[in-house]
């Protein structure tokens, strides 16, 4: 979703991952960690970065890129299974 020229910025606590960034090189997208979040200014008033995340995910229909939702009592086996949501997740 990002253009070419763009950034992505990776906000929340560090972990071990594995990714291709080749096609991040291939479109000059500039990757950027934040450890947090705080308030952005856009066309001239202030925001909330979550406000402003939640409102991408809107305008862009990205909804439907969730597949699966559990309750908190099944985070484990929702970690463990992020590619393929298991039987009974609504």
């Amino acid at each position: 979703m990002t253009r070419p020229g763009g950034r992505i910025i990776l906000v929340g606590m560090p972990g071990r991952v594995r990714v291709d960034l080749a096609p991040l090189w291939q479109r000059e997208i500039t990757l950027t960690g934040a450890y947090a979040y705080g308030v952005e200014e856009l066309r001239g008033a202030e925001t909330s970065t979550f406000d402003l995340a939640f409102e991408l995910v809107e305008d862009c229909g990205l909804g439907r890129l969730v597949s699966a939702h559990y309750p908190l009592d099944r985070y484990e086996e929702a970690c463990g299974t992020p590619r393929r949501p298991a039987a009974g997740a609504r």
